[in-house]
């Protein structure tokens, strides 16, 4: 249950720890490294945002724990085979190959400048979109190739070389999104094999991955003038306050904009860019981002999931992260069978950390991405043809050696 106490944790840490803290003590400000953020709004809308924040988040977790509760029971599985470890690993060396090619032609044309580079891989989101095929095969590999095996075999050494260079060119563009979706791959499969239990060392490994992100901004804005400036950043919370001033504008001004499902004219995004361009269409988000966005006093970009739900549905958007707690604990229960899990059971850890990115960012966004990621699975599907089913359990997936 490693994976839910994360999502968890990370809606405390994005939502919950600010509320609470504004309405018992009455903390109204949060510093990130030099910036200084206010909150907008009074008690009784940090109450309302805070029991809205722990409605939506029960609603994730019982939804999430009664399907992913049924993992431990016999399925009936096909076996992966070397033939599909095979296909899949071209792929992956290819595209990876390929998408850090891009990243450090990006990074080059872009002088290194953080915003040259953000408004290049926004122009050109198409070409560095492709990264998702490199993902999902990595996942594909990591959840079927046994950790010991992928990361110390010598069949598989190449592999890790291109997974370092690819590494090393994300860092390089500064994406912390693109970071964090990367080590999630193996992060995720690692608690497959394990078994996702909750552990002490796993609570403190991800505290420590909490300052990785303010790492990564520290290129954008340059090192502070004191130690003490330092530790205080990287142990600060970026989002917090500005997520909460979204949740907090929303919950007072909920029909600033009236206009059904906000985030449907996201799904244009769908479309190839190049596509887009050559037949006329323009994607124009929906006018109640920009309204929310002006009475929170948002200026550096940034958007909060639990405030367009509210946009859209109100008290009601517990019903809506129920049914993402019971998607992503039904591709999770489909990864738990580790060896055994086809491309679909490999959209689970991109699925997985494509809500949590999501949590900062508008649904419309998430939306996009979990369709892409399911017609890229659809194709590749073709390519791992399923062997004959097998009933397993958990346990007899858990092998430390490569497909026959």
């Amino acid at each position: 249950m490693m994976l839910l106490f994360f999502i968890l944790a990370m809606l405390f840490i994005l939502h919950a720890q600010f509320l609470i803290r504004n309405i018992v003590f009455g903390t109204y400000e949060s510093t990130f490294f030099q910036f200084t953020q206010s909150y907008l709004f009074d008690r009784h809308i940090a109450t309302l945002s805070l029991l809205f924040t722990v409605l939506c988040a029960a609603a994730f977790t019982v939804s999430y724990r009664y399907i992913y509760g049924q993992r431990l029971q016999p399925v009936q599985l096909a076996p992966v085979t070397g033939n599909n470890i095979d296909a899949i690993m071209r792929i992956c060396l290819f595209f990876g190959l390929t998408q850090a090619t891009a990243n450090f032609a990006l990074a080059y044309i872009s002088g290194f400048q953080y915003q040259a580079m953000a408004e290049t891989l926004e122009s050109s989101a198409f070409i560095f979109e492709l990264r998702i095929i490199f993902l999902l095969c990595f996942s594909y590999l990591s959840l079927n190739v046994a950790p010991r095996t992928l990361w110390r075999g010598h069949q598989y050494r190449f592999f890790r070389l291109v997974v370092f260079v690819y590494t090393l060119s994300v860092l390089v563009v500064q994406s912390r999104s693109r970071v964090f979706e990367l080590l999630a791959v193996p992060i995720f499969a690692y608690l497959m094999w394990s078994g996702d239990k909750v552990r002490w060392r796993y609570i403190g490994a991800l505290l420590i991955a909490l300052t990785v992100p303010n790492l990564i901004v520290l290129g954008r804005l340059g090192m502070p003038g004191s130690f003490g400036a330092l530790m205080s950043g990287l142990f600060s919370i970026e989002y917090s306050v500005i997520l909460n001033n979204i949740l907090g504008g929303a919950i007072e001004h909920r029909y600033v904009v009236q206009e059904p499902l906000t985030f449907l004219k996201s799904l244009w995004l769908i479309i190839p860019s190049p596509v887009r361009t050559l037949l006329g269409i323009e994607v124009i988000k929906s006018e109640a981002y920009d309204a929310l966005v002006h009475i929170a006093d948002v200026r550096n970009g940034g958007y909060s999931m639990l405030a367009e739900m509210f946009q859209n549905f109100g008290w009601w958007s517990f019903l809506v992260f129920a049914l993402m707690g019971w998607i992503i604990g039904w591709l999770n229960k489909r990864a738990f069978y580790v060896g055994h899990a086809d491309i679909f059971a490999a959209m689970a850890p991109l699925i997985y950390t494509g809500f949590i990115l999501g949590l900062r960012n508008d649904f419309g966004v998430f939306l996009k991405f979990a369709i892409q990621l399911l017609l890229i699975a659809l194709f590749l599907r073709v390519l791992t043809p399923r062997a004959a089913l097998k009933a397993v359990t958990p346990a007899s997936t858990r092998s430390d050696s490569k497909p026959k």
